[in-house]
């Protein structure tokens, strides 16, 4: 997989590099309880799932 620009140009190494490092110093673990909710402000945030229990359910409302 290759990272890059619209124009097809790739994302220099370093810039990669500095991201990786950005996001692993402010990443915040959230402690699930049964029945919470999470808003996500999609243009405020970068969200990702990290591997856990299989068995999940996900209801999703997305809007614009």
């Amino acid at each position: 997989m290759s990272l890059g620009f619209g124009d097809g140009v790739p994302f220099p190494d370093e810039a990669i590099k500095n991201y990786g490092k950005i996001r692993d110093e402010n990443n915040v673990n959230i402690r699930w309880e049964k029945g919470d909710i999470l808003l996500v402000d999609n243009l405020a945030v970068q969200h990702a799932r990290r591997p856990g229990k299989p068995t999940r359910i996900i209801l999703a409302s997305l809007c614009k």
